[in-house]
């Protein structure tokens, strides 16, 4: 069975609610749809729980992310320049990576790895 959208889902659970109470409402086939949208809420949910989770999981790997470089930059900032742009060239961070901006021998700030 297809995953229909939250609101066609509640729509048509709302029809079958409706045909159960008429008079000489055929319940027992109602009670097949009534199970089949049960099915189709079940799987709505886990795909919003598995969704959750991944957005999850990407935030405290930001986070370590951002961890780590300001960490190796506290002692090394040409370290986590020489880190920042290898991990960068292989693609193992976004090339727009959010981390925290290092700077240059000088103290000057530089954009182009952070």
């Amino acid at each position: 069975m297809r995953v229909c959208s939250r609101s066609s889902t509640k729509n048509f659970l709302q029809w079958a609610q409706r045909e159960a109470h008429r008079d000489g409402a055929d319940r027992r086939s109602l009670t097949d749809v009534i199970v089949r949208l049960a099915g189709e809420v079940w799987q709505q949910l886990n795909l919003q729980l598995a969704i959750s989770r991944t957005l999850v999981d990407i935030n405290l790997i930001r986070e370590f992310q951002r961890s780590v470089i300001e960490i190796i930059s506290e002692e090394s900032p040409e370290a986590a320049h020489r880190i920042v742009a290898r991990l960068k060239e292989r693609r193992a961070l976004r090339p727009s990576a959010d981390l925290p901006t290092l700077t240059d021998d000088r103290g000057a700030l530089n954009g182009d790895l952070a």
